[in-house]
């Protein structure tokens, strides 16, 4: 398989495409985390939600003989 090769319209397609002032790149420190509000996303497994207890059934009496 050949490698893929960037044509004229491809570049000037990504130079419009950064010309927008919301799709900027952004060069974030090293070890700088996104806001999770912000990621539409997860990776993996997501977590369980909490169970609330149930409340306990008062027990029947117990039957005569």
């Amino acid at each position: 398989m050949a490698r893929y090769e960037r044509t004229g319209s491809d570049t000037k397609a990504i130079e419009e495409w950064l010309k927008n002032k919301d799709n900027t790149v952004t060069i974030c420190p090293p070890g700088a985390k996104s806001d999770p509000s912000e990621v539409g996303y997860t990776w993996g497994r997501k977590k369980k939600k909490a169970v609330e207890p149930k409340a306990e059934k008062p027990k029947p009496a117990p039957k005569k003989k």
